[in-house]
């Protein structure tokens, strides 16, 4: 993948969507910074603060939040057009920094 991304990358055959283009598929990232779990969205204007988290409860507090913000809004009439990915420490010990 490494290899290949940059080649078809070059391609161009993906136009990026304008600013106000509805885009219903793009990346966002649940993060827990400061004692909170943040939804990072660069359609938005800004981070949107979803409560308190930690790194023990971030599972089930971003699972909730996944819940509430993606799967039964109002705005996702429905649809479950999304893919989930974690990105976790290999160090065996459970823990965020490799532990």
């Amino acid at each position: 993948m490494k290899k290949t991304h940059p080649s078809a990358a070059i391609e161009g055959d993906t136009r990026p969507p304008g600013v106000d283009e509805a885009v219903d598929l793009h990346f966002v990232a649940l993060v827990e910074c400061g004692g909170k779990l943040w939804e990072l969205d660069g359609r938005k204007t800004a981070p949107v603060e979803h409560g308190a988290t930690s790194k023990e409860t971030f599972l089930k507090d971003a699972a909730q939040a996944i819940r509430k913000e993606f799967v039964q809004s109002e705005t996702a009439e429905g649809s479950i057009n999304f893919n989930l990915l974690a990105l976790v420490g290999g160090g065996g010990g459970g823990g965020w920094e490799g532990e």
